[in-house]
């Protein structure tokens, strides 16, 4: 089974919509706050585009996603780059850099920060394009400049993006 958390009036294709609002695209009604009406370890997948900022307890929530996940299974993340204006919304609750998600990798330096009893493996960091057309030829943008920036998400998240405006990333995470 493959979940779309917060799916709002966005339909993925053999996805099951979860939402908080009875209205859209959603199959299942549920506030993604609370405890998810899904069994221990039987999810394979979870797909969250620009869900997580809004809710309450990032950890909590990551727990949760932890415990209905079947071992091995993906979770997707899309999320708004801290510095991009989207982020500033103010309907959002909190802000993560692609980085934090090592806090929930047991062999990363990182996860001493955290008590956490879910655990992940980062398995991929990817920014998506976005960039106004005045600023850069946007062709070029996306083809090399994004290829660039895939190559080193810690460096690009760090350095480069002072330099060219990023809105959106994926973080892909394997439950251990």
């Amino acid at each position: 089974m493959k979940l779309n958390l917060g799916c709002g009036n966005t339909r993925k294709e053999r996805y099951i919509g979860v939402d908080i609002a009875k209205k859209g695209t959603a199959d299942i009604v549920c506030d993604l706050n609370k405890a998810m009406p899904f069994r221990y370890n039987s999810i394979e997948e979870i797909y969250m585009s620009h869900v997580l900022e809004h809710l309450d307890d990032p950890v909590k929530t990551m727990e949760e996603l932890y415990r209905i996940l079947a071992p091995g299974g993906m979770l997707k993340l899309v999320l708004p780059f801290p510095s991009a204006a989207i982020a500033k919304n103010m309907l959002h609750r909190h802000g993560f850099m692609p980085n934090d998600f090592a806090m929930f990798d047991r062999e990363s330096n990182k996860a001493f920060l955290l008590k956490t009893t879910a655990y992940f493996r980062t398995k991929k960091i990817r920014f998506l394009p976005h960039i106004p057309a005045m600023l850069f030829p946007f062709w070029l943008y996306e083809k090399l400049g994004l290829f660039i920036m895939n190559l080193c998400p810690r460096f690009t998240s760090y350095y480069i993006s002072w330099f060219f405006p990023l809105e959106h990333y994926e973080v892909t995470l394997v439950k251990k």
